[in-house]
């Protein structure tokens, strides 16, 4: 159990990873070459019970703040 919670955590949302959804973190965990029975399951619970991911929520392009350009002004003396 132990050595499951810890190969998600590594999967789904350590430091240079980003936190994934359970599909990307079940990929993420075949792709490490890891598998067991419930490993489907249990990315997504692992996925639902993530703090972080609960309080972000899915952010997909729909919800991102469009680009806007910077106007860049330049000083001069007359």
């Amino acid at each position: 159990k132990e050595e499951v919670e810890g190969i998600l955590w590594h999967c789904h949302e350590s430091p240079y990873r980003g936190h994934f959804s359970g599909e990307r973190t079940t990929v993420k965990v075949l792709q490490s070459r890891f598998y067991w029975p419930t490993l489907f399951k249990d990315a997504h619970k692992h996925v639902r019970n993530c703090d972080k991911c609960q309080r972000i929520g899915t952010i997909s392009r729909r919800h991102e703040m469009p680009l806007q350009g910077i106007l860049e002004v330049e000083v001069f003396d007359c």
